[in-house]
C-alpha cells in the first residue's frame, strides 16, 4: 500500500502514483531536501493517508494520464486546502491549463532537476502558508465581528441583535443612534461582516473630523477648493467603498453644503470626480451613525430632513448601558476574557465586591467606559482578581469614589431580585422555547454554554415537569 522514508524534517509529502520506476530520480530529489516522504500506490491509498495524516503538499504522478488527472481533482475536492503539484511526462501549455483549472498549483515535468523541483516546492509551501494567513485573519475578522460581540440579554439588546440579523444580507441604508461610547461602530461593523459585502472595503467616513473645504473632495473626488489637493486624484472615499460598505460617524456632522450632494448620490450612486469626464457607477451600501437626536435636528432646520429618510431607512438605536444594567456582569466578563488572552494571562477574576460597584454606577461613557475601566484595573489588581480598590472611575470627580452606600444598595437590590429578576426571566423563557437545550438556548442568547451553565445555577432555574 504504502512506503514511508523516515525522516526528522517537519515537511510531509505525499506522493501518489509515483511507486514506479519513473519518479524514482523526483523521490531521491526531494530526500535530499530533506522532506518527510511518503508513497501512495493508488488515489483510495492516498485518500486514507490523507484523512488520517496531516501533509503540507502532494505530489501527483502521471498526471497528464486520465487516472491522474481524476486524482488531482478528487485530492482537491476533499482536502481544498492542500497544495497539489501535477508531475507530467512534457509540458504542454493544454495539459497543463486543464491540470491547473482541475485544482493544481503548479505542473512540471518529471525529468526537471532536483533544483528546479526544490524551487517549485518551497513556492507551492509558501502559497500555502499564505492561504492559512489570510483563513486565519477572516477567522479573526469574523470572531471580532460576530453577533456574539455584541454582548447582552436585556431585551434591547436582545431585540437589536434579532433585527441586523435580518436587515444584514440586504443592502437597506441603516441610520445608528446612541450615546457616546455605545458601540455604534462595533454595530455597523457586524452588519457590514454579516452581509453580501463583507469582501469589500468598510470606510469611514469621520464627518466631525474632515474639514469643510475638503469634504466634497475626499468624499466625491471633485470640490471648489482645488489647492489643498491633487485635482487629478483619481481615487475618494466613495470610490474607495465601491463593493463595500461606507459608514458615516457623526452624521449630524455632515456640512450643510454637502447634504444635497449626498442627497443626489444616494439616488442614483454616481459620481464624476475631478478630471474626469465621465460618471463613475458606485455600488455601496451606507450606514451612518449619530449620538445626536436626529429627529431633532431636522426639525430645528440643521439637518436635512429629505436626506435624513434616505439615511435612515431602517433606525436602529443603542440604549445606554445606565439602560441595560442587566449586561453589566456579562460585558465585564466578556471583556476580562478578551483581556486575558490579549495580555497572556491567566482568567481575570472580578470580586462580588467589585461586580456590585461596576452595576451601581450610571456610566455616561457608556460600555467604552467599561473596557476602560476594566482594562486599568486588570493593570492594577493582584493575583489575577479584580477587587474593588482596583476600580477607578476617571471623570468621577477629584475624590474617588467608593461609596459603601453605593455597594450596599447593589447588592441589596442583588439579594431581592430586583437586578437580576430581568435576566432571570429572560433565560428562563429561552430555555423554555428551546426544550432546555442548552447549545440551542446559548446560541439564541449570544452567551457561551459555561455562561449559561452558570446563570442557571445561580438562579436555582429548574426544568419543570410536565404532569400529564
Amino acid at each position: 500500500m504504502m512506503e514511508t522514508k523516515n525522516n526528522t524534517e517537519k515537511t510531509r509529502i505525499l506522493m501518489v502514483h509515483t511507486a514506479n520506476s519513473t519518479n524514482e530520480a523526483v523521490q531521491a530529489a526531494l530526500e535530499r531536501g530533506r522532506h518527510q516522504i511518503t508513497l501512495a500506490s493508488s488515489q483510495d491509498d492516498a485518500l486514507t493517508l490523507l484523512k488520517d495524516n496531516a501533509f503540507h503538499l502532494v505530489i501527483v504522478g502521471n498526471a497528464d494520464t486520465a487516472s491522474g488527472r481524476r486524482t488531482v481533482e478528487t485530492i482537491k475536492s476533499a482536502f481544498p486546502w492542500l497544495e497539489v503539484i501535477a508531475m507530467v511526462s512534457s509540458e504542454g501549455t493544454q495539459q497543463t491549463s486543464g491540470l491547473i483549472e482541475a485544482g493544481a498549483q503548479d505542473c512540471l515535468p518529471v525529468n526537471c532537476g532536483g533544483h528546479e523541483l526544490g524551487f517549485r516546492i518551497k513556492k507551492a509551501l509558501e502559497h500555502s502558508r499564505m492561504k492559512r494567513e489570510l483563513t486565519n485573519l477572516r477567522q479573526q475578522v469574523a470572531m471580532s465581528y460576530g453577533f456574539d460581540n455584541i454582548v447582552g440579554i436585556s431585551k434591547p439588546v436582545l431585540k437589536l441583535k434579532e433585527t441586523i440579523a435580518r436587515v444584514a444580507p440586504t443592502d437597506i441604508s441603516v441610520l445608528i443612534t446612541g450615546p457616546s461610547g455605545s458601540g455604534k461602530e462595533l454595530l455597523a461593523k457586524v452588519i457590514h461582516h454579516h452581509s453580501t459585502r463583507r469582501k469589500g472595503n468598510f470606510v469611514i467616513v469621520d464627518c466631525a473630523s474632515i474639514p469643510e473645504s475638503l469634504f466634497e473632495l475626499e468624499l466625491f473626488g471633485e470640490g471648489t477648493d482645488r489647492s489643498a489637493s491633487d485635482v487629478n486624484r483619481k481615487s475618494c472615499l466613495l470610490m474607495e467603498a465601491d463593493g463595500g460598505t461606507v459608514y458615516f460617524d457623526d452624521v449630524d456632522r455632515l456640512p450643510p453644503p454637502i447634504q444635497p450632494r449626498l442627497m443626489n448620490f444616494l439616488k442614483n450612486f454616481s459620481i464624476r470626480p475631478s478630471g474626469q469626464s465621465e460618471t463613475t457607477m458606485i455600488d455601496v451600501r451606507v450606514i451612518s451613525a449619530s449620538s445626536k437626536n436626529m429627529e431633532t435636528l431636522v426639525e430645528e432646520g440643521c439637518f436635512s430632513k429629505e436626506l435624513f429618510y434616505q439615511l435612515g431607512v431602517l433606525p436602529l438605536s443603542i440604549p445606554g448601558l445606565a439602560q441595560r444594567a442587566e449586561d453589566i456582569e456579562m460585558l465585564t466578563e466578556y471583556f476580562l476574557r478578551r483581556l486575558s488572552h490579549e495580555m497572556n494571562r491567566p482568567m481575570i477574576e472580578v470580586s462580588r465586591r467589585a461586580l456590585d460597584l461596576l452595576v451601581g454606577h450610571t456610566w455616561p461613557g457608556n460600555v467604552r467606559e467599561l473596557e476602560n475601566t476594566l482594562k486599568r484595573a486588570t493593570a492594577l489588581c493582584r493575583n489575577n482578581c479584580i477587587d474593588a480598590d482596583d476600580i477607578l472611575f476617571i471623570g468621577a470627580g477629584t475624590e474617588q469614589e467608593y461609596p459603601e452606600e453605593l455597594v450596599e444598595k447593589t447588592a441589596l437590590q442583588r439579594k431581592t431580585g430586583l437586578l437580576d429578576e430581568g435576566q432571570r426571566s429572560i433565560i428562563i423563557k429561552a430555555l423554555s422555547e428551546n426544550n432546555w437545550n442548552f447549545t440551542q438556548t446559548a446560541q439564541e442568547l449570544g452567551i457561551g454554554r459555561t455562561t449559561l451553565w452558570r446563570k442557571v445555577k445561580k438562579y436555582n432555574l429548574k426544568r419543570e415537569k410536565v404532569v400529564q
